[in-house]
């Protein structure tokens, strides 16, 4: 949660005011957030997900937005990902 410690996203990203910012309370990102909104706003029409842990966060993302009917992809492998739990995932795209 916001103000919490680990919350912040590091400085070395450059983060400006005017990027989208949007808090997530639920795996998918895309779930009771304006997110599916705000990338319609700017006509983002393909999203690339990554994140600390695949089957979790990313996975639940990745399902949310075939629910919406969007595209979404996510590398097979990122540098430093961690293995969280018994699955190594990766979805070939159709």
């Amino acid at each position: 949660m916001p103000g919490q410690a680990g919350f912040d996203l590091p400085d070395k990203l450059k983060i400006l005011p005017t990027d989208l910012h949007i808090v997530k309370t639920y795996g998918n990102s895309f779930n009771k957030t304006p997110l599916l909104e705000e990338l319609r706003k700017v006509g983002v029409d393909t999203v690339i997900i990554t994140g600390f842990c695949a089957e979790y966060c990313v996975l639940a993302t990745d399902r949310g937005a075939r629910d919406l009917e969007s595209d979404a992809d996510y590398p097979a492998r990122l540098p430093g990902q961690r293995r969280c739990g018994q699955y190594q995932v990766r979805r070939e795209r159709q």
